[in-house]
């Protein structure tokens, strides 16, 4: 295990656990909000070590009486699906999870997650996952900084056929309003960046998992065309719709958006 640094920092009303590994390389390993449940891991591969420092931090800030309750891990993130670090700090403050609950909802997630990461680090690119956008408990599935400047990906699953049309999607016969969502984060994504410095280009991606078919058709309604959504039958063909986009930014440009989009501030204030 690394030697880790914990610090807790109190700002706009928030109590955060900030761990990061220590001397002589410090860098970030993520946030946790302990009366929230909000987090932000950095660094997947410390996941362990960081639950464990954040856990206990926040259960000392408990018995101290500088917050009056812990709260477990939000599930915008991997421990949506049943993470045992999750389910523990669920049982140390009480809470009933139901694991079940999660786990179908967010597989979907986790393999375009895992993709994502070995995209990133074949093509240099940056994620975040599950990012919360403001107070609301809103979030994102996956932002994705690179020098084709930002994508967001929602994320679904479903052993259902699936057909594409001009202006909607049909999922097992059914319409289902994810370009409308889709439009909405990544506009989001955009403003919460360009409040933060960056007024940079961010793209939607809509990635269907587990699907018995995926069809393209001319069917739809009036309204506005789906071609400004990128919606793709899995992580292989996100990744190939990645590679084809332009190149807005060099790698000095990439490293400063990634540095804003990471910080809890950017999305939550």
């Amino acid at each position: 295990m690394p030697e880790l640094d914990v610090k807790v920092r109190r700002r706009y009303g928030r109590t955060r656990v900030y761990v990061s590994t220590a001397e002589p390389e410090p860098r970030a390993i993520g946030w946790y909000d302990p009366v929230t449940g909000t987090h932000q891991l950095d660094d997947p591969a410390l996941s362990a070590d960081f639950w464990s420092a954040a856990t206990a931090e926040s259960e000392r800030l408990r018995a101290s009486g500088k917050i009056a309750k812990i709260v477990p891990p939000d599930v915008p993130s991997p421990l949506r699906r049943a993470h045992p670090v999750g389910t523990a700090l669920a049982r140390l403050v009480g809470v009933r999870t139901d694991a079940r609950s999660y786990a179908g909802g967010s597989r979907g997630e986790r393999k375009v997650g895992r993709a994502l990461d070995k995209y990133a680090a074949r093509d240099g690119w940056h994620v975040l996952h599950g990012v919360q956008v403001g107070d609301g408990g809103t979030d994102i599935d996956h932002v994705v900084v690179g020098p084709f400047g930002v994508v967001t990906v929602n994320t679904k699953r479903t052993s259902a056929a699936v057909r594409v049309g001009d202006h909607a999607i049909w999922v097992g016969g059914h319409e289902v309003p994810y370009l409308v969502k889709s439009r909405a984060e990544a506009r989001r994504a955009y403003k919460r960046l360009l409040s933060a410095g960056c007024d940079i280009p961010v793209r939607p991606a809509l990635v269907f998992v587990g699907q018995q078919d995926f069809q393209r058709g001319r069917a739809g309604h009036p309204g506005d065309a789906q071609t400004d959504v990128a919606v793709l039958p899995g992580p292989g063909a996100l990744r190939d719709w990645i590679n084809r986009l332009p190149i807005v930014l060099d790698a000095g440009d990439m490293a400063t958006v990634y540095a804003v989009a990471r910080r809890g501030d950017t999305w939550l204030t």
